[in-house]
């Protein structure tokens, strides 16, 4: 079962590219929304971003899981 803040810390995050915006939006902290996507991504077993830098992109994926 997939928890529905996981799900809506990895919609913020795609949305925004930001792990520090996603945390915000969401009243967490940002090691817990690396957490979240983390773990949604082990539990599909593909990555949804590339980290580059500051900012997050989407992969092929991460966009079809979108």
């Amino acid at each position: 079962m997939v928890n529905l803040l996981f799900l809506k810390t990895f919609v913020d995050a795609a949305k925004t590219g930001s792990v520090r915006q996603s945390a915000e939006n969401n009243f967490v902290t940002q090691p817990a929304v690396s957490q979240h996507i983390r773990q949604l991504e082990n539990k599909f077993g593909c990555l949804f971003f590339e980290r580059r830098q500051r900012k997050l992109a989407l992969t092929e994926a991460g966009k079809i899981f979108l």
